[in-house]
């Protein structure tokens, strides 16, 4: 299973979200695969003591019954994230990271895939959205180049705000 290597935060579907994805290397289908995204973030107690603590994150969706390609993974950010509030600059300070495992079966071999990844602040970009890895071969036929599969591209914010700038 490969894991992009950034983490996009960008508007979708007019919210602010958090996107990563997966492809499935495998020539085989995944089924029953599902996912789960924690935020490692540094707090402190009242008493003073500094630790790590992991929060799950909400998905619209964590299950796909047939992984065979790709899987993009949303995190609404709302009122409810923990990453409500978040920006680059509170992302430079550190403090946090993004854990994530995938738990699926081949469908062919029958056994139990798991895979796991890690992000640090360095890979979270804003305002930015990865670059479609299903392409027109030039037959008719969509195909998928993983070779894009960690691109991103400016957000159509992102562009809309460079656009209106003062020159």
């Amino acid at each position: 299973v490969l894991f992009s290597r950034p983490v996009v935060i960008a508007p979708y579907e007019g919210k602010p979200t958090l996107m990563f994805r997966l492809a499935n290397e495998r020539g085989n289908r995944i089924v029953q695969a599902s996912v789960r995204v924690s935020l490692l973030r540094e707090t402190k107690s009242p008493e003073g003591m500094t630790f790590r603590r992991l929060i799950d994150l909400k998905l619209p969706r964590a299950d796909s019954a047939m992984f065979m390609i790709t899987w993009t993974v949303f995190h609404t950010i709302d009122e409810s994230s923990p990453l409500f509030g978040v920006t680059p600059e509170n992302v430079a300070d550190g403090n946090f990271g993004l854990v994530v495992t995938m738990i699926g079966i081949d469908d062919t071999l029958s056994q139990t895939v798991h895979a796991r990844y890690a992000w640090t602040h360095e890979d979270f970009l804003f305002d930015r959205r990865f670059v479609d890895v299903l392409v027109d071969d030039g037959t008719g036929e969509r195909v998928l180049d993983l070779g894009k599969f960690h691109d991103t591209e400016p957000s159509p914010r992102a562009i809309a705000s460079a656009i209106s700038l003062p020159r």
